[in-house]
């Protein structure tokens, strides 16, 4: 690990979300970036936090287990949400019945 962070060097990285290597940037799609503005800005906001994990191709368990367990949190209020808006909606426009 010491090897991979430079250890000793005096470009040694010192924060885990710090490149030794200097920063890179990846374009983005045409499509990406229309389908970001519907998307509310919410494919920019998880790629800026994927890059800020993923540093010259070192993960750490620790970080990946957080963000996972925010992100599963993230998905559970938001399906509940839609949950009670459905059911809600469901009272007050119930499905009429064709009678024929």
């Amino acid at each position: 690990m010491k090897f991979l962070h430079f250890y000793g060097q005096p470009e040694a990285r010192l924060n885990r979300d710090q490149s030794v290597y200097g920063t890179r940037t990846n374009k983005r799609t045409w499509f990406i970036k229309i389908i970001s503005i519907f998307l509310f800005s919410a494919p920019d906001v998880h790629l800026k936090i994927l890059q800020k994990m993923w540093v010259d191709g070192i993960m750490h368990k620790a970080v990946w287990e957080t963000s996972l367990k925010k992100v599963n949190d993230e998905w559970r209020e938001f399906i509940l949400y839609v949950s009670r808006y459905i059911c809600s909606s469901e009272q007050v426009y119930p499905h009429q019945q064709n009678m024929m």
